[in-house]
């Protein structure tokens, strides 16, 4: 018959052949098979898993909740490792941020870095072209949000300008710098330059829809709007906020209502 063991050949006490009185005695194979009997302890809790009772419904909603938790840990990783990105490009430049200090600043070790983004580049530009669509949502919001009576294009005009002052406007200029004479970024950061020009095209022509077939010359506000700011922005920076700031964008409002009844057919403040 072979070698017999005390827990037998299924792989649970007192089930299939015993070991010998004469080395485990009597009273201790007896305890094997009482206490580890696995046929009888599975029957005595089956009942918890095998219906679905309050126990069973419990388990189930603390492992989809786990599973959530998990999900939401790594997208607010990864919105950590965004955020810290723009920080460094701002703060450092795109030349001194290293992916080890945006690890650093995200609480990630270098490896949950890696797990999100391989390289260098394709975080940074992610981050970039985040912060654009965020932004976007936020300009969009703003208008929408606007009281009755209140002049949209003045609004759109001060809504705009204050995405070009904060960290996420120098971050952005800090990698278009850096393409001019980095041979590898240059064609990603034009790729997203383009897609950040097509972005803002859509949206101005969501919120400020014309009256008729949109001219050629309509079509390049976007392009030009965008422009301007970038130079005004620049000009904030190593100036000042100034009393020139003000009048420069004081002027800009007054081209727009200029220009409001040929492309919208606006004759109001308010649009109508």
């Amino acid at each position: 018959m072979g070698r017999s063991f005390p827990w037998g050949s299924s792989g649970c006490a007192g089930v299939g052949e015993s070991a010998p009185a004469s080395r485990f005695g009597e009273g201790l194979h007896s305890q094997f098979r009482g206490t580890l009997d696995c046929r009888a302890r599975a029957r005595r809790y089956r009942w918890l898993y095998a219906r679905p009772g309050a126990f069973y419904k419990r388990r189930m909603v603390s492992h989809r909740r786990q599973r959530r938790t998990q999900a939401q840990r790594r997208a607010e990783a990864r919105e950590r490792l965004l955020q810290a990105t723009i920080e460094c490009l701002y703060e450092l430049g795109y030349r001194r941020t290293s992916t080890t200090e945006i690890a650093r600043r995200a609480g990630l070790s270098h490896g949950g870095r890696l797990h999100h983004f391989p390289t260098k580049i394709s975080l940074v530009t992610t981050a970039v072209e985040h912060l654009i669509h965020r932004r976007r949502d936020d300009l969009v919001a703003a208008i929408q949000a606007l009281p009755a009576g209140a002049d949209p294009l003045d609004a759109a005009i001060d809504v705009i300008w204050q995405l070009f002052q904060g960290p996420e406007f120098f971050a952005w200029l800090e990698l278009a710098v850096a393409a001019r004479t980095d041979a590898e970024l240059r064609p990603v950061v034009g790729d997203l330059s383009r897609r950040f020009a097509e972005t803002i095209e859509a949206t101005f022509l969501q919120l400020f829809p014309p009256r008729h077939a949109p001219e050629t010359l309509y079509s390049a506000v976007p392009a030009f709007v965008v422009a301007f700011f970038q130079g005004l922005a620049l000009d904030n920076e190593i100036l000042g906020h100034n009393q020139r700031t003000e009048a420069t964008l004081q002027l800009l409002k007054e081209i727009s209502r200029s220009l409001a009844p040929r492309f919208l057919g606006w004759t109001t403040r308010s649009g109508y």
